[in-house]
């Protein structure tokens, strides 16, 4: 039992890191007027003697940016954003306890749990799969509200914008799914009205209204999704 117990915490333990080459997200920006964007970890580069993961983006298939460049630190369970090719800062640290406060900006937040679910009311709509072993979702607050603000998933980021520590769904930004090295789906936001992976979204989601926290979208044309290739 003693040898059982050691084998499961060591598996919880272990690390699932973000910036593994051939991982992949799809984005919706609807702050765009409703751009499908889509990132690619693609190889890496050496910045003044560090290594860094490249970060390709697109919009409808297009390049959106020059390459963006990202640092993991898999011993800390730490990702850094390089800025402007001069200095980094702090993007997630999946070191963080409960109770633990991480600078956004000019204000802080505050680690409020850690669990294995997508917690309301991020997930009360249609509903979000995650097919990962062990997941670890961070859900975290403004230190003045309590109340959940973002959410991170160790190995993806944030449902909002993987780029975006911050960034909230049902606002500007917001996952549609995300696909490992191999391309197998491990996040899949489920309320866009198919059982399919999701990759793209018309600008269906357009007007939307304000409810309690957090956006509900009311859709007036049919959403356009594009089946996996």
């Amino acid at each position: 039992m003693g040898l059982w117990l050691l084998v499961v915490q060591s598996v919880f333990a272990q690390y699932r890191p973000m910036l593994v080459e051939g991982n992949r997200w799809y984005c919706y920006w609807e702050d765009l007027g409703g751009e499908n964007v889509t990132y690619i970890v693609e190889g890496d580069s050496v910045i003044n003697g560090v290594t860094y993961q490249i970060l390709t983006g697109s919009v409808d298939g297009e390049p959106l940016w020059p390459p963006l460049f990202l640092r993991e630190d898999t011993t800390e369970r730490k990702v850094f954003f390089l800025k402007n090719g001069t200095y980094e800062f702090l993007l997630y640290d999946f070191s963080l306890v409960p109770g633990d406060t991480f600078s956004v900006d000019n204000f802080n937040i505050v680690l409020i749990s850690i669990s294995d679910t997508i917690p309301p009311p991020w997930n009360n709509i249609g509903g979000v799969s995650i097919s990962l072993n062990n997941p670890k979702v961070y859900a975290l607050s403004h230190i003045s509200t309590n109340t959940i603000n973002y959410i991170w998933i160790e190995g993806i980021g944030s449902i909002g914008d993987p780029t975006r520590n911050f960034d909230q769904p049902f606002l500007e930004f917001f996952l549609l799914c995300h696909f490992d090295s191999a391309g197998i789906l491990s996040y899949h936001d489920n309320f866009y009205g198919s059982n399919d992976p999701v990759q793209a979204l018309s600008q269906a989601l357009i007007p939307y209204q304000k409810r309690s926290m957090f956006y509900l979208f009311t859709p007036i044309l049919p959403h356009r999704i594009s089946p996996l290739k």
